[in-house]
């Protein structure tokens, strides 16, 4: 009987070491997994920061670029030029329009003259 109950604990004795090296190779399998995931999430954001460094400096020169324009073209004088040529343009418009109605006046009061002046002489009759 002795050495039934030694049987048993010894039986029961490796299934404990058999249960601990199961969770041995669990918890080692489990690390390993959350290692190469470490390893990805670390080379994502590396990615993400060659991305962004490379969109800043794209960036960067964007602006310059659009400094060195803005100090050539010199925006405030070329809109400044722009209202003062579409103000030209506005008094041309107006000028024309006075000048047609003016036209159009002295050639009606010409050719009232000149019908007056045949009827009063009966030249065409």
């Amino acid at each position: 009987m002795a050495k039934a109950i030694c049987d048993i604990i010894i039986e029961m004795t490796m299934q404990e070491e058999s249960v601990k090296d199961k969770i041995q190779r669990e918890d080692h399998d489990r690390l390993i997994k959350v290692a190469t995931v470490v390893d990805n999430i670390a080379l994502d954001i590396k990615t993400l920061a060659d991305g962004f460094g490379i969109r800043i400096s794209s960036n960067t020169a964007r602006i310059i670029v659009l400094e060195r324009l803005n100090d050539e073209l010199k925006p405030s004088e070329i809109a400044k030029l722009t209202r003062e040529h579409d103000q030209a343009l506005r008094d041309l418009k107006t000028s024309y329009k006075t000048l047609s109605f003016a036209f159009s006046v002295i050639g009606a009061i010409i050719g009232i003259t000149i019908s007056f002046v045949t009827n009063l002489f009966g030249v065409l009759k």
